[in-house]
């Protein structure tokens, strides 16, 4: 494969009417090419949600997944998150093969989906949103096509906490898709790749789209310093043993106090409220604080009326 690899990389080296660098190199074979972003656009603006709470998302298994590869097209639900509705792919993470590092691409072609990704516990609260501070643009390079990438962490080290992150749901912010980023054309890195003068038609721009092309990579942990963006429950919130019930026992439930909001996660409801308030949305903020509040979140109320005022 290493002797397949350079060969092509030479053949495109020496060929100056190579009209695809990246493509001869290597790549994926089976990424979908997505020419038109506002035929994607437009399907995304016609579809109906499928659902109003993340609980009622149909969740895939994610427990067979090591490396593979997923394309988000018309084929998938829609849901109304707090950026706008998206197309997405969601998944129920699995519970009890240790902690695993999960590294996710969105591979460009004519388009590219910019992913965002929210995880969940076990009560379909949010735990974490990896989004832009996470993923990356990373140019295209030998075995590599062009890609948004980004690497985070599932611990597994608190065994039954309800609070694990279980659920994970990937789509695409909606001001994304008036969106685009710049990169370089083939002509630029073929005139990179043999140092040759800059070419007059040195970078394109590549529009953002409501569909794209996905890549998983898996890999399980056996050393549990080896993490990334990783999201750790607290162990005051794992569940405590239970006493054997007996005929002299009485049982009494508490109510469940739910736990405190992640910064990171408060931060960002209030982003999007104080987003929708700049942009005259006014249902669309109040539908955040609401929801921010469930949460429990202690400063939703504030934004709102600040931003208001």
């Amino acid at each position: 494969m290493k002797l397949m690899s350079s060969i092509a990389l030479a053949v495109c080296i020496s060929l100056a009417g190579c009209s695809s660098f990246s493509s001869a190199i290597s790549g994926p074979t089976a990424l979908k090419q997505i020419a038109n972003a506002n035929d994607a656009n437009s399907s995304l603006r016609l579809a109906t949600v499928c659902c109003k709470q993340y609980s009622e998302i149909k969740y895939k298994d994610f427990s067979t997944i090591k490396d593979d590869d997923e394309v988000i097209d018309q084929k998938n639900d829609t849901y109304l998150f707090p950026d706008g509705k998206s197309y997405f792919s969601a998944y129920k993470l699995p519970a009890n093969k240790g902690s695993f590092r999960i590294t996710l691409s969105s591979l460009f072609t004519k388009t590219v989906f910019v992913p965002k990704v929210i995880l969940l516990d076990g009560q379909y609260n949010i735990t974490r949103v990896i989004d832009a501070s996470i993923f990356h643009f990373e140019p295209a390079e030998l075995l590599n096509d062009n890609q948004f990438s980004g690497t985070f962490t599932i611990d597994r080290s608190h065994y039954g906490d309800i609070h694990n992150e279980t659920y994970m749901i990937i789509y695409t912010p909606e001001q994304e898709l008036s969106a685009s980023t710049s990169i370089d054309t083939d002509e630029m890195r073929y005139a990179k790749a043999r140092a040759l003068t800059t070419p007059r038609n040195a970078k394109e721009n590549i529009p953002h789209a409501a569909w794209g092309n996905l890549h998983w990579k898996v890999e399980y942990l056996s050393d549990l310093n080896a993490q990334n963006n990783i999201y750790i429950p607290n162990p005051a919130t794992a569940p405590a043993v239970q006493p054997a019930i007996t005929a002299q026992t009485t049982v009494v439930h508490d109510d469940i106090q739910q736990p405190a909001m992640l910064k990171e996660t408060e931060k960002y409801y209030n982003d999007q409220i104080r987003l929708a308030i700049k942009n005259n949305d006014i249902k669309k903020a109040v539908a955040l604080y609401k929801e921010a509040k469930r949460l429990g979140s202690p400063t939703a109320e504030g934004v709102l009326i600040k931003s208001l005022e």
